[in-house]
């Protein structure tokens, strides 16, 4: 027996080896096809300018929803969050988030048949005052809007 036969055997008895330890993975249940579909278990996170706030958007035993914590780490305010497209959102100053959502609105005759409208919701953490749209107390204005321009 050559050079070559004993590395055919080598190489016979490590790939022996090798599916050995190999068979436990194979042997694992695949992932279920409605796991691929899930959105990811925090979708946004937000820290106020002092850094006295940590706002995280999470779902939460399959409810989604905006979680304001303080610097210690204990529950400040709660929103429900699940019927909304939340497109993300930012703290106005110490005191209130500015959240963005967005709603299809039928548009025919315009440009398009639909329209994805942004809306700014403010949601007050001190949880006196409920959430209210910007622009949504004024009946001659949508309350939709168009872009970020800043915070003054």
């Amino acid at each position: 027996m050559g050079y070559s036969g004993l590395r055919r055997i080598f190489a016979t008895a490590l790939a022996a080896a090798a599916s050995m330890f190999a068979a436990p993975a194979f042997a694992q249940e695949p992932i279920p096809l409605d796991a691929y579909g899930d959105l990811p278990g925090i979708e946004d996170v937000a820290i106020s300018d002092s850094g006295d706030h940590l706002a995280i958007f999470t779902a939460i035993n399959g409810v989604r929803q905006v979680v304001v914590f303080d610097d210690q780490l204990q529950l400040v305010s709660r929103l429900a969050a699940d019927c909304s497209k939340f497109r993300g959102f930012r703290f106005v100053g110490d005191d209130a988030l500015l959240i963005y959502t967005s709603t299809t609105v039928d548009v025919r005759g315009f440009v398009a048949d639909q329209y994805e409208m942004l809306q700014a919701m403010i949601f007050p953490l001190d949880g006196g005052a409920e959430v209210a749209a910007v622009f949504g107390e004024t009946p001659r204005l949508n309350s939709a809007i168009h872009g970020n321009h800043g915070l003054r």
